[in-house]
């Protein structure tokens, strides 16, 4: 198993979930999302690139995951972190356009789907990577952020004392405050002044 070839795709992650990448239904998965996104009828939601967000954040520096649904626009969480950090108080984070600036701070946020609909096939293929991702994370102390009682399930079987969290009000402030308790630093939350 040569993970050289993988480091390019999912940056410091590799030696953590590298190998998933020889497992026979990913490179199935591969190959049919590569025709799908080649055939000029089908929509395929969101960008190309679904390993970005692992090379975007390193794993060294993991400190929480957040998991949504779809691979979708960042707006929704940056709504939430909004309402819950700031109080509802417009500080313009709707204006970004992108994560990377919680990527960089060690919160991964992990889309589990990233279609729907025709290509509802590529859909769970996709989540037999992410769940043996989640698995895997649910045996290391990083700080997991879900509502979904199926991922939910799998992180529990998995480790029953896996650190867990919900989603929905407050979430992100209780990512703030785990983080700021267990390492001792705290998130830049307006990304403006993070760079």
């Amino acid at each position: 198993m040569d993970l050289s070839k993988v480091e390019p795709i999912v940056g410091t992650w590799t030696s953590f979930i590298g190998d998933l990448f020889y497992n026979n239904d990913i490179q199935e998965f591969s190959r049919e999302l590569n025709i799908a996104t080649c055939l000029p009828l089908e929509k395929i939601h969101g960008s190309r690139d679904y390993f970005k967000v692992f090379r975007l954040t390193d794993f060294y520096n993991l400190r929480a995951v957040y998991i949504k649904d779809l691979n979708d626009s960042p707006y929704q969480q940056l709504a939430e972190i909004e309402e819950d950090i700031f109080d509802g108080l417009n500080v313009g984070l709707m204006a970004e356009e992108n994560l990377e600036w919680l990527y960089d701070q060690g919160i991964l946020i992990l889309p589990r789907f990233f279609t729907w609909g025709s290509q509802e096939y590529l859909h769970k293929k996709w989540s037999l990577f992410t769940n043996e991702v989640i698995k895997r994370i649910a045996n290391t102390n990083v700080l997991i952020c879900t509502s979904d009682q199926e991922v939910v399930k799998i992180i529990l079987d998995e480790n029953k004392d896996a650190n867990l969290i919900g989603q929905g009000p407050s979430c992100w402030k209780k990512i703030d405050n785990e983080i700021r308790n267990t390492f001792e630093k705290n998130i830049v939350w307006e990304p403006y002044k993070y760079y």
